[in-house]
């Protein structure tokens, strides 16, 4: 994202940054989702390494964001990434946190 990109954020939209951020596990779910574009819930749960209420608690968040995307396809719950300038956001600071010399225990 350029540094001179502005993006749009009420604060209902800073307080699920704020708790997405601050969940390493959420941070995981939403890049895995990022990197997958669409996963159900048991796939989800499976490689960010939590159970599935922890990973629909957390899509919850995302989802109210406006960062992924919630589907039934077929009788199946998908979930899918949501491009936008929200989601380039969460992706920048996440990185940057990763990034930001933090030992490798709280490393998302």
């Amino acid at each position: 994202m350029a540094a001179d990109r502005k993006v749009s954020v009420s604060p209902e939209d800073l307080l699920l940054i704020k708790q997405i951020l601050s969940s390493r596990v959420a941070a995981r779910i939403f890049l895995i989702l990022k990197d997958a574009r669409t996963l159900n819930i048991n796939s989800i749960a499976m490689k960010g390494g939590c159970s599935n209420g922890v990973a629909v608690r957390h899509l919850k968040n995302m989802v109210q964001l406006g960062v992924i995307k919630e589907e039934w396809v077929g009788g199946t719950h998908l979930y899918r990434y949501n491009m936008n300038g929200a989601a380039e956001l969460l992706t920048q600071t996440i990185r940057m946190m990763k990034d930001g010399g933090e030992d490798d225990r709280k490393q998302v």
